[in-house]
């Protein structure tokens, strides 16, 4: 099963049914060719996550005109392998003989050039880098799942939480209500992205 493309307006369309199709760039010309605010520029929250760990941070190139711009993690043992990852793909993707690979090996090196900042705590992250985020995608456990959705919700922020994205229905109730209290309501999308074989997500 293919990985959607995200983008920025994509997200910000998403719907509660979940994501919709608006702008879909379909080649990594058209990616690094869009407007630079058309770029959306991702937090990860809980870099060992299924969320993170499968969907995003061994998939990025796979998503059009998509960055990861911070890691927070509280747990910080979680996150070499992340880092050591992206080396290595900056290193050999490169040379490799599959053209997605080589296509996508310039994202590999801009990420080591100039690694994402790196957090504990995603409220002092937020506090940080708001400016710089446009989405969260949290991958904490499920019972924390719904606090740092709604800190990226008071934030001004949209989120990509992976399910469930709460575990009671008052944390449900107050997602809800800091959605609408937005100014431009966020939206969330509840998504558990499959691993592609075919993506080699840790080839």
């Amino acid at each position: 099963m293919a990985v959607p493309r995200l983008t920025r307006r994509r997200f910000l369309a998403g719907s509660a049914g979940g994501l919709a199709g608006v702008c879909i760039l379909f080649s990594p010309r058209a990616a690094f060719g869009a407007e630079a605010n058309e770029r959306l520029h991702l937090a990860v929250v809980g870099v060992g996550g299924y969320g993170a760990a499968v969907g995003f941070i061994p998939a990025i190139h796979l998503y059009s005109n998509t960055s990861i711009v911070a890691l927070c993690d509280v747990d910080q043992r979680k996150v070499p392998p992340a880092l050591k990852l992206w080396e290595e793909r900056a290193a050999t993707w490169p040379t490799s003989s599959r053209d997605e690979q080589r296509r996508a090996a310039e994202q590999y090196q801009r990420l080591v050039k100039h690694s994402p900042p790196l957090f504990e705590d995603f409220r002092q992250m937020l506090d940080r880098m708001g400016r710089q985020i446009d989405a969260v995608v949290v991958a904490t456990p499920d019972h924390t799942h719904a606090v740092a959705s709604a800190a990226a919700l008071r934030a001004g922020k949209h989120a990509f939480c992976e399910k469930p994205l709460t575990i009671t229905v008052h944390e449900s109730r107050t997602l809800r209500r800091l959605a609408f209290e937005a100014k431009w309501p966020p939206r969330w999308a509840i998504r558990v992205p499959k691993a592609r074989s075919s993506a080699g997500a840790w080839n």
